[in-house]
Order: structure tokens, then C-alpha cells, then sequence
């Protein structure tokens, strides 16, 4: 018989799992009993084998083999499915061997009116089979004193005589396995509901997530003068962290990461909100500082709850002459850097500015470099730079700008990107990530432009 644990019976069909608890609960405590006549049958096996070979012998040796055979049985379905009738047969047994082993009455009353009405008691039988025991402990009470020459009537009173203090155990025990019942199923129900009501949230969480992985870009968009390459690490089910690439024609792209305060369902709300307002407005943002102006509008407007959203907006530009042109605002966002491909300087750009939803008086600006072939431009989440060690240390933006600067100058975008995951894992170690993290790497790499048909996008 195995004990299962709570968790396991949450599992179970309400019936199967009273039973299944109260087969656990008699267990605990008959295996004792078990235990003891076990020993006991093998000690008498013992003293009668010395004393000379008569029927008790193999009494004692068929009820110690009866009891083995129990224990290396027990674990069995079959010995599981009827456990407690099993045990009720055994618990008779031990009577019946105990009658059979005695030649004076003294020892068959003692066992009639103490132990085994204790038994009865202590576990957990259900009412047919304490009256299994009960009868039996009349019947052999009555048979002994019948079979050693007593009066029918002498042998009917102790009967009845022993079926009083083995009735008041088993009514006794009924009414205690009643109100344990009574307990076990309010736990039972209440545990059964709150894991419903988990499995549920953690569905619509699982829904959500898939939904909000549905709004990132679904691979890094083909661009003869331009590589993207980005990731979203989500810290929970739903993050609050989102990326994007927008075409705003042949010669021009925005890149925006943004980071809603937190993380969850409220937050991937609030991610899509922004991601429908930015395409609402995908026509506007060759002017990205007017683009934050507008979001910041219809953020205040629209959500009541006092959130904080940051987002950057970078533009990236290919010009006639074949350079580049990075345009930057910002909205409360670490600042975007790049790294120049001549040297391997890192520069930061992008102007502070509160985040969007603070109602705040505030203007946003934009900040424009030029771009080079080689020149990579870095977009990320301050999940990033504030992952800690195991010493609770951040990686901070001077690991993050040396990383950068360390990644291999003539490398793809997806290579730098990966470069940088890495060296923040093995910073971060085994410790748990605390916030969401995501990156956008732009390696600019055209020294003539070239007219681009339409973007495909490939897995990134």
C-alpha cells in the first residue's frame, strides 16, 4: 500500500480519493500491528518447534508466511484496490491464531477485550468490515469456550460479553472516520478549486503569451543595406517588453523598443495598445519625437491606471550618397548606442526625456548621427543592464558598452547580438532573471544604395 500524497489525491475523483486517503491513514497505523504479529508469529513458530512439533507450529508458520506474503504484496494494484478488507481479514486472522495457540482461557479473553477492540478503533475500517472483526472476535470468543467443554450458555455470555467493547470501538471509529471525512473533503474541495482556478489562469497566461510572441517580428526582414536582428526574453508568461521593425519606404526603417513598468497580463495589454498606435501612425515616424508626442497623448488619454511606458525610436536612414542617417528620441529608454566600424568607439545617442503616461509637461527630441558602413547600432531593455550576479551586482552600461566594442567588428548583426546575450549570462550565472530583457542590434553596412523591393522576412 502506497501513501499518496495530498497533491496526488488532488488528482483523483472525489471518491477514489477519500479512499485512497483513508486506506493511507490505516496504513500508517496498521503497519504496526502488522509488523508486531509478524514478529510474534515467528517467535511462536520458535517456542513451539522447541517444545515439539504439534499443530501450532504450522499455525505460526502459515499465519508469518500469510504476513509476509501481505507486506511484499501491499504495493500491488490489486492488494491497493482492496487494501482495507484485506487488512480486516488479517486483523481476524491474528484473533483466530491467537485462539487456536492458547490451551487456557486467560490469554483468548485478555486478546478479546483489549487489543483488538484498540484495532478497531484506531483504524480507519468502514462499517462492514469492523463488523467482520467484531463477528469474528464472538464466534472464536464462543467456538474456543464451546471447544473446550464450556456451556452453550457460558460461551454465548462471553460473546456476547466481548461483542460489547469491539461494537463500542467500531461505532466509535465510524464516527471519527465521519468528521475526518468531513475535513478531508473541505480540504479536498477547496484544493481541487484553487488548482482549477491555477490551470485556468495558467492557460489564459499561456494564451496571452502566444499572443504577445505574436506581435514581435516573426524574423529578421532581408535589406540589401541594412541587418536587424532582436530577441524579447520575457522574465514572466507575459512580458512588458516589445520590439519592432518598421518599413517607411525603400530608404528608410524605424527600429522601437519599448518597456511598460512591470510585467503580465497588464502589461501585454498596454504592449499592444502601443503596437496598434504606433502602425496607426507608421506614416509619422520619419519624425519620431512627434510620434512620442502622440503616443504620450493617447497614452494619458486612454489609461486611466498610472503607468510608465519607456520607449526609443530609432530611424535609420540610407541617403543618396550612400551613408547613413540615425535618428533618435527617446522616452524615459537607456540611451541607443553605436558602435563606429572605423574604430570601434561607443557613442551614446538620444536625448533624456520622461517616460510616456507621467502627465508630465514635457517635449520630446530627437538626435540625429550619421552612419557609416560597419556602424552597429544597439536598441535594448533596461532588463539588460540591471541583470545581477549572484553577489547582486548589475551588469551595468559600462559591461554592456565594452561588450559591444568586443564584438567581432566585421560580425552580423545576429553574431553581435548573440555576443552580448552571452557575455550576460555568464555575468549573470545561475541567478534568476528579475526583469524582461530584450535587443535590437542594426548593423548599417551599404556604401551604395541600391533600389530594395519589398522586405522578406527570414527566421531569425
Amino acid at each position: 500500500m502506497r501513501v499518496r500524497s495530498f497533491e496526488e489525491l488532488m488528482l483523483l475523483p472525489e471518491e477514489l480519493a477519500v479512499a485512497r486517503y483513508f486506506d493511507g491513514v490505516t496504513w500508517q497505523r496498521g503497519r504496526w500491528f502488522v509488523g508486531a504479529y509478524l514478529f510474534g508469529s515467528a517467535i511462536a513458530g520458535i517456542v513451539f518447534a522447541a517444545t515439539g512439533l504439534d499443530f501450532r507450529l504450522w499455525i505460526a508458520l502459515a499465519d508469518f508466511l500469510v504476513l509476509a506474503g501481505f507486506l511484499l504484496a501491499r504495493r500491488t494494484r490489486m492488494v491497493e484496490e482492496t487494501f482495507r478488507p484485506i487488512l480486516a481479514a488479517l486483523v481476524a486472522l491474528q484473533f483466530l491464531a491467537t485462539a487456536l495457540w492458547s490451551t487456557e482461557a486467560p490469554p483468548v479473553l485478555i486478546f478479546a477485550f483489549l487489543p483488538f477492540p484498540i484495532v478497531l478503533l484506531v483504524l480507519r475500517f468502514r462499517p462492514p468490515e469492523s463488523a467482520f472483526v467484531v463477528a469474528t472476535l464472538v464466534a472464536g470468543t464462543a467456538g474456543w469456550f464451546l471447544a473446550h467443554e464450556s456451556t452453550m450458555a457460558r460461551a454465548a455470555l462471553l460473546g456476547v460479553a466481548v461483542a460489547a467493547p469491539a461494537s463500542t470501538a467500531a461505532v466509535a471509529s465510524a464516527r471519527i472516520s465521519l468528521r475526518q471525512r468531513k475535513e478531508f473533503l473541505d480540504r479536498w474541495h477547496r484544493a481541487v478549486t484553487r488548482e482549477r482556478e491555477r490551470l485556468r489562469l495558467r492557460g489564459e497566461l499561456a494564451d496571452a503569451r502566444k499572443i504577445q510572441l505574436s506581435m514581435l517580428p516573426a524574423g529578421e526582414p532581408r535589406i540589401d543595406w541594412l541587418e536587424l536582428s532582436g530577441t524579447c526574453v520575457p522574465a514572466a508568461e507575459v512580458g512588458g517588453d516589445y520590439y519592432d521593425y518598421i518599413p517607411l519606404g525603400g530608404d528608410a526603417w524605424a527600429v522601437v523598443v519599448a518597456d511598460v513598468a512591470g510585467h503580465g497580463v497588464g502589461s501585454g495589454l498596454l504592449i499592444a495598445g502601443l503596437r496598434s498606435s504606433l502602425y496607426v501612425l507608421q506614416d509619422e515616424l520619419r519624425s519620431p519625437a512627434a510620434v512620442l508626442e502622440r503616443l504620450n497623448q493617447m497614452i494619458q488619454a486612454s489609461v486611466r491606471v498610472r503607468t510608465f511606458v519607456t520607449v526609443a525610436i530609432a530611424v535609420i536612414q540610407h541617403t543618396e550618397d550612400g551613408s547613413g542617417r540615425l535618428s533618435v528620441a527617446s522616452a524615459g529608454h537607456p540611451p541607443v548606442l553605436v558602435r563606429r566600424g572605423a574604430d570601434g568607439a561607443v557613442v551614446e545617442v538620444g536625448h533624456p526625456a520622461p517616460p510616456l503616461g507621467t502627465r508630465l509637461p514635457t517635449r520630446y527630441r530627437e538626435e540625429t548621427v550619421d552612419l557609416t558602413p560597419g556602424d552597429v547600432v544597439l536598441l535594448y531593455t533596461d532588463g539588460l543592464v540591471e541583470a545581477t550576479d549572484f553577489r547582486t551586482e548589475c551588469y551595468g552600461f559600462d559591461r554592456l558598452e565594452r561588450a559591444l566594442g568586443r564584438a567581432v567588428p566585421s560580425g552580423e548583426a545576429r553574431s553581435v547580438r548573440t555576443h552580448i546575450l552571452e557575455d550576460v549570462a555568464h555575468f549573470k550565472g545561475q541567478n534568476q532573471q528579475g526583469d524582461d530583457l530584450s535587443l535590437v542590434v542594426a548593423r548599417f553596412r551599404a556604401s551604395v544604395r541600391q533600389r530594395e523591393p519589398e522586405p522578406a522576412m527570414v527566421d531569425g
